[in-house]
């Protein structure tokens, strides 16, 4: 189990009061040292009680207040009580790598792949989350396609079922997954993403590893890119254009032929106009395509004169 405290399961606590050395109980999870001492021990100002083998919890907690001592008599009553200053927060250390590979990094692109590449110096464990926040002006979720998730080195904690990926409009919460051995590599992946516009850099980007709320992993801007210019409007070369039948009032199929000077991304459209003066009104249409786009979600009539 990950550290729940300052008392480790593995190593016995140490006890001593000055220089005396006593046998002592420590209650894992709890976070209480038992010290039984004899009614003839005696407690005076510049006591020293010294206890070894403690260890600094790896995550910080918000709640994490001073150490109390309390005196117990044999009446199992409260003799004495003291409580010392608030410790300190655990130090949290960053990530030992963090990284950010992106396939296109023009401004406004569509359907954009963002890889996460982190190695953490302290070890995951099973409960924890991991919160991937983007840099203002992204959105996950107004993206068309729908942005998805996926990793193929979280595993999901029970066979059968999945890693839980939760997304906000700026943030992604990773959880469900087995515990992640220190300095093990994985990757989260996130397609489909729309880049934001008007933004010169891409930045900061943040990454958080949680538990019961306390931050144990984090790295704070762990990458940037700079967009490139907005990708602009194109041509299209035209090759043919061919019907059959040719009959004046007849309903016949059409082949156009041409070639896009610029990729049709994931998601995009294909509109056909057909001149106004001498086409009325279009027949709900029939389309198949080939050649460089294989696949379609849709023909649809837009209006009365475009597909």
């Amino acid at each position: 189990m990950y550290d729940i405290g300052w008392i480790t399961s593995s190593t016995p606590i140490g006890c001593r009061i000055n220089t005396a050395v006593y046998s002592c109980v420590g209650y894992y999870g709890a976070d209480w040292i038992a010290i039984p001492y004899s009614t003839a021990d005696t407690f005076y100002d510049g006591t020293t009680i010294t206890i070894s083998n403690l260890k600094v919890p790896r995550y910080s907690n918000v709640n994490v207040g001073g150490i109390k001592v309390r005196f117990i008599n044999t009446a199992n009553r409260h003799a004495e009580y003291c409580s010392m200053n608030p410790l300190t927060v655990a130090t949290v250390p960053t990530m030992n790598q963090a990284t950010l590979i992106v396939d296109k990094k023009n401004s406004g692109a569509v359907n954009v792949a963002y890889s996460f590449v982190f190695v953490s110096q302290n070890d995951i464990p099973q409960d924890a989350s991991i919160v991937i926040s983007f840099p203002t002006g992204y959105n996950l979720l107004s993206s068309s396609p729908a942005v998805s998730f996926s990793s193929s080195d979280l595993v999901p904690i029970t066979s059968g079922q999945k890693v839980s990926f939760t997304a906000s409009i700026g943030s992604l919460t990773v959880t469900g997954f087995k515990a992640i051995p220190a300095f093990t590599s994985f990757s989260i992946l996130v397609s489909g993403i729309k880049n934001p516009t008007g933004l010169t850099n891409s930045q900061p980007w943040r990454v958080q590893v949680l538990l019961n709320l306390g931050l144990m992993v984090y790295h704070n801007n762990f990458d940037q890119f700079v967009f490139t210019p907005l990708q602009s409007a194109n041509s299209i070369t035209y090759n043919s254009i061919s019907a059959s039948p040719l009959n004046a009032g007849e309903e016949a199929n059409y082949i156009l032929n041409f070639v896009p000077a610029t990729q049709i991304p994931v998601g995009g459209q294909i509109q056909i106009s057909f001149p106004t003066a001498n086409y009325d009104t279009l027949p709900t249409p029939s389309c198949r395509i080939s050649g460089g786009v294989t696949t379609f979600s849709s023909c649809t009539l837009s209006g009365k004169n475009s597909f």
